[in-house]
């Protein structure tokens, strides 16, 4: 028997997202924009409101005119064009390799994208099942919202460098204002 083409099947195709990693460096060249511009003159005691607001709107302005084509093209990614990772529905998850029942997931983890120095990694969930592991690559973090959709009961669980990453791109430059 042959096997069902992912965008033959019904329920929510999860696609791979292109737009994700410029939008996320857009979002950090904007808050490092912010912090210099607040923190920088509050290091050096010249801070003016009339001036920080006039420069926060060119830097929010600059950088708005970059990101909303792709805030655009990520939305229409997410729904009409990319490459179909896998397909949820009442069943389970459809991937490329077969079908993986609801009832067979113990849980769900989430790893963000790793660029190291000599490979780099896409975002992939792994689903624990009862007889494997079985990792899906190239996965966006809103697969995890639409599995817990289909099934409230699965455990679920967040890669930690998440929030290290974040809290880096917010802390770095508050440290880099006060050292200049």
């Amino acid at each position: 028997m042959k096997q069902k083409q992912p965008k033959d099947l019904i329920g929510i195709q999860i696609r791979r997202q292109y737009f994700n990693i410029p939008i996320f460096i857009f979002l950090s060249v904007l808050l490092l924009a912010f912090e210099t511009v607040t923190f920088v003159p509050l290091f050096e005691s010249n801070f003016s409101f009339n001036k920080w607001l006039d420069d926060i709107f060119a830097s929010v302005f600059t950088l708005s005119i970059l990101i909303i084509p792709c805030v655009i093209l990520s939305v229409l990614n997410r729904f009409f064009f990319g490459k179909i990772i896998c397909v949820l529905n009442e069943e389970g998850i459809y991937y490329t390799d077969g079908l993986i029942k609801w009832d067979d997931i113990l849980g769900i983890r989430y790893h963000i994208t790793f660029l190291g120095r000599t490979h780099f990694q896409p975002a992939c969930v792994d689903i624990a099942c009862k007889k494997a592991t079985i990792q899906i690559k190239s996965a966006p973090l809103y697969m995890l919202s639409v599995a817990k959709k289909y099934n409230p009961d699965i455990n679920i669980k967040k890669d930690r460098m998440i929030w290290i990453l974040v809290a880096s791109v917010i802390v770095i430059p508050i440290i880099a204002s006060a050292v200049v």
